[in-house]
């Protein structure tokens, strides 16, 4: 008789990557007629844009990152992942997708929702962050 399967896949895009050229390249890889790849529209999320690091949004970031967290190399990163950023990029040039969270090797290894953990520690380090990030914007003209 007939057999049905399926698949959900999460696929992250990557700045300049696109859903209609990520599912072409999915439909030539798996090479053949009988699977279907259907993009969930309510699911389907463009890639993220890349914010200037340059900025003086970023600029004063980066100060309080480094007064609270003082030694940490910073460095930015592509989050391909879309997270609630995706819901303000139409109304903001710079978002920056940063949570300010020392999570030691052994937490990091933990899958998502399975044991997940937050040290008290480490709640209490990044809510003087985001204490800090608001005095220095309340100081601060940011374009």
């Amino acid at each position: 008789g007939l057999q049905n399967a399926r698949a959900d896949v999460d696929v992250f895009l990557m700045p300049g990557e696109t859903i209609a050229a990520v599912s072409e390249h999915i439909r030539k890889a798996v090479n053949d007629e009988r699977v279907i790849f259907q993009p969930q529209a309510d699911r389907a999320w463009e890639a993220p844009n890349t914010s200037s690091s340059e900025s003086a949004a970023y600029q004063t970031v980066e100060r309080a990152i480094l007064e609270v967290f003082p030694g940490i190399p910073i460095a930015p990163v592509v989050q391909p992942w879309p997270g609630d950023a995706r819901f303000y990029t139409s109304v903001c040039r710079n978002v920056y997708r940063f949570t300010p969270l020392l999570i030691p090797p052994e937490d990091d290894l933990r899958p998502d929702g399975i044991n997940e953990r937050i040290r008290v520690r480490s709640l209490i380090r990044m809510t003087q962050f985001y204490i800090r990030l608001l005095q220095v914007w309340g100081v601060s003209a940011i374009s």
